[in-house]
């Protein structure tokens, strides 16, 4: 991975679970390791989608029209580990039409955290509940995120429980919004 991103300015991924562990991969080298330098020289380059847009970019406002109720779910390795917390906010209100509803206790992890729900399947499908009940509170039509890992597992949940809200990554939200036409 390093030297397949080497001759890259910026590598953006469209995960903010995946941007946190570039940004801190760095760790499981250690200073002395030999690659040490080039994992922070990748780590310093890694960007999430939506921070990458704002802050690298510097485009905070999005074309199109988005006539829909969303709701955002801030995954928890984007949010705390790699810092992404206004940059998505920020894009979802700059589209017209889109009415961006809190989603309560946005802070409450979703229970998806990679091997945990694996490990402990009942307690990472109570957490989602607990999140896909806050998300129908909001009444929204559409949970957006950046993690396609709590979104998969959300929308299985979402999808069980009865008639839900769409399921949607950011980016898709953003290119529906700009061509008008429905990603899935």
């Amino acid at each position: 991975m390093l030297r397949v991103f080497e001759p890259y300015d910026a590598v953006v991924t469209p995960s903010g679970s995946c941007a946190a562990m570039v940004q801190h991969y760095e760790t499981v080298f250690g200073t002395a390791h030999s690659l040490a330098a080039q994992a922070r020289a990748l780590a310093a380059k890694t960007h999430e989608f939506s921070a990458f847009i704002v802050n690298q970019l510097g485009v905070t406002k999005m074309p199109g029209r988005f006539p829909q109720r969303v709701t955002w779910h801030a995954a928890c390795h984007g949010t705390r580990l790699a810092q992404v917390r206004n940059e998505p906010l920020q894009l979802l209100s700059s589209i017209e039409g889109l009415e961006l509803v809190p989603l309560p206790r946005v802070e409450d992890c979703c229970g998806f955290g990679g091997a945990f729900c694996v490990k402990f399947p009942e307690i990472s499908s109570a957490m989602g509940a607990e999140k896909c009940a806050h998300v129908h509170s909001t009444r929204a039509t559409v949970l957006a995120g950046n993690d396609a890992g709590c979104l998969l597992h959300l929308q299985g949940l979402l999808a069980r429980a009865g008639p839900a809200p769409r399921v949607l990554h950011l980016a898709e939200l953003l290119d529906e919004a700009a061509t008008g036409r429905p990603t899935c």
